[in-house]
């Protein structure tokens, strides 16, 4: 049977959860089922509402499967190039084995997706970006995969609608330093146009409060659409 309950306790000793179902008050069923992810933030999941299978063990006890509610990626072949709507199950952070991952439910289908097919934004964490339990725009891509960055952000036409002009100081976003030649440079991605990147020399001054994440002025000296090449200069780290 299918039917909708509340996340209400993680059993750490059985690495299950407890569904609540409040139409039945007083009826609960053991979570089985689910990605193997949900163990490595467990506290995420309470209060959040699910579609499981219920089933009945052998010992007679009620136990869900979130597993077997969800559809086969197949079921989206009509939906390519869609933008549905979906909701964050899970942020998982950056650890020594893996960068930081989105799991998101959409149109019945869950996905973990890598920070590249999560993030809106660069040089910000997922973390600061998005909170359990949020809807979220959803594109569905040729690979049948899940992009929020694709349904959020398009950068095409984002450089098209760029709108600053040389000399103006705009504050912008560090994402990434790059080498080169004898210089560090230090790689800015502009908030309000996602997708669009300048690049600056690494400022002597105060370098060592520049990091990835760190908002900074910007004045600009050169902006080539054609080329998508933008220079500017730091004028402040904030």
């Amino acid at each position: 049977m299918r039917k909708f309950g509340v996340i209400s306790a993680f059993n750490s000793s059985k690495n299950s959860f407890t569904v609540a179902f409040p139409d039945q008050p007083g009826v609960v069923a053991e979570l089985l089922e689910f990605p193997a992810e949900f163990l490595e933030r467990p506290e995420q999941l309470l209060g959040q509402q699910l579609a499981v299978i219920l089933s009945v063990s052998d010992d007679k006890k009620i136990v869900a499967s979130y597993l077997k509610a969800l559809k086969s990626p197949e079921s989206l072949k009509n939906r390519v190039g869609q933008v549905v709507e979906g909701i964050v199950r899970i942020i998982l952070p950056r650890t020594k084995e893996n960068l930081e991952r989105l799991g998101v439910e959409a149109v019945g289908v869950y996905q973990l997706l890598p920070r590249e097919k999560a993030r809106i934004w660069a040089g910000v964490s997922l973390a600061e970006q998005f909170r359990v339990n949020q809807k979220v725009k959803v594109k569905i891509m040729d690979d049948l995969s899940f992009s929020i960055r694709k349904a959020y952000v398009n950068e095409e036409e984002n450089w098209e609608n760029f709108s600053y002009q040389v000399n103006d100081v705009v504050l912008v976003r560090v994402v990434g330093f790059k080498k080169m030649g004898e210089n560090e440079n230090v790689i800015y991605e502009f908030t309000e146009f996602p997708g669009v990147f300048g690049r600056a020399f690494k400022p002597h001054l105060g370098a060592e409060n520049l990091k990835i994440g760190s908002t900074i002025k910007v004045r600009l000296s050169r902006i080539d659409k054609e080329r998508k090449v933008i220079l500017g200069f730091v004028q402040e780290i904030l």
